[in-house]
């Protein structure tokens, strides 16, 4: 059975027609390079997000277009080696009805992988929504590599 086929009767899907929720995933536990690519090609055309302090309540609920004065930050880790991660989740929408007291942003994965390159930092996109909390590290070279459209991986 080919991983196209295994990937298919798992989530009942194609992998190209996977959600990033669901790559994510997916990449946590086979992080093979034909499932990176899929989540790296499906990353440039996806939302995610972030919490962001609301004091007093002053963001409502509902569509509304950040600017250049809202002035939250994406929160940000570093690894065992020092390397610097932005710090995003795939499903805002479900977080925010898993968290309704809770403020989020959502935003183009696109501006946050050109904000991690102006940062020369790579990214962590993680599901928490799931039991195990899947996650995805997309290191500093990725981030440059994913915006350039190329997906080199050691070995290649």
């Amino acid at each position: 059975m080919s991983i196209g086929q295994k990937l298919k009767r798992f989530f009942g899907k194609n992998p190209e027609c996977m959600t990033l929720t669901e790559l994510v995933t997916l990449v946590a536990d086979e992080p093979t390079l034909a499932n990176l690519e899929l989540f790296y090609q499906r990353l440039l055309t996806s939302k995610v997000g972030t919490r962001v302090p609301n004091p007093h309540g002053s963001i409502k609920p509902g569509t509304r277009v950040t600017t250049a004065h809202d002035n939250f930050a994406i929160p940000h880790t570093q690894d065992s080696k020092g390397n610097s991660y932005l710090l995003v989740f795939c499903n805002i929408s479900a977080m925010f009805e898993a968290f309704p007291g809770d403020t989020f942003a959502e935003l183009d994965a696109r501006v946050v992988l050109e904000m991690a390159q102006s940062r020369v930092m790579g990214v962590i996109v993680q599901n928490v929504l799931e039991s195990n909390q899947p996650w995805v590290g997309v290191t500093r070279k990725d981030v440059v590599d994913i915006l350039a459209g190329r997906y080199s991986h050691p070995g290649e």
